[in-house]
């Protein structure tokens, strides 16, 4: 996962790294995807990333179909709250990266704000009688392994922390789907 250009590019950052998953020689840079992604009026995105008018929030896929998954072609929907850890696992068995939308509550403000949403995916899990584990491909935090029940409801509130803000609550509100296709 590569790590994200500025303090709101998570959805450039992972649909970035979901294409060159899929096709490692994709020309996608994640300002190139910002820039395409956000519109013909975004300026450039490239020069400066944190200062630019892509370092918004932004999407992956959404009910008016645009988003850094859509604009890289790799989109296979999405749908509301986590998916049961049967269907991830189905999902990646069949080598397609799932990203999820989670809303996250700190303890402080930024930008007047005590919460924020982040995009992450999950690229491999390790499943026994007793596990079920995952891992987690984060633009901000990196890579880390946890079982999945705990991603779903308390993914990093315990010892996270966000422009110096610790993570006191955090939920999936969305999961992505992706799907290998040809790219720019």
């Amino acid at each position: 996962m590569q790590h994200q250009l500025g303090h709101a590019m998570c959805w450039a950052a992972v649909g970035t790294s979901c294409a060159l998953f899929y096709d490692p020689d994709s020309k996608w840079t994640q300002c190139k995807l910002a820039s395409q992604s956000i519109g013909p009026n975004t300026g450039d995105c490239c020069t400066n990333p944190e200062d630019s008018p892509c370092d918004i929030v932004w999407y992956l896929q959404n009910d008016e179909n645009i988003g850094s998954f859509v604009t890289a072609g790799i989109a296979r929907g999405y749908e509301k709250g986590f998916i049961p850890y049967k269907k991830l696992v189905g999902e990646l068995d069949a080598g397609r990266i799932i990203a999820f939308l989670l809303r996250m509550d700190i303890d402080g403000t930024i930008n007047n704000r005590n919460e924020f949403s982040h995009f992450v995916a999950i690229a491999g899990y390790e499943w026994t009688d007793s596990e079920e584990n995952v891992t987690i491909y984060d633009s901000f935090f990196g890579k880390s392994e946890m079982p999945y029940k705990e991603f779903v409801t308390n993914y990093k509130c315990h010892g996270g922390t966000v422009l110096g803000h610790a993570v006191k609550d955090s939920l999936v509100e969305y999961t992505f789907f992706s799907t290998p296709t040809s790219t720019p």
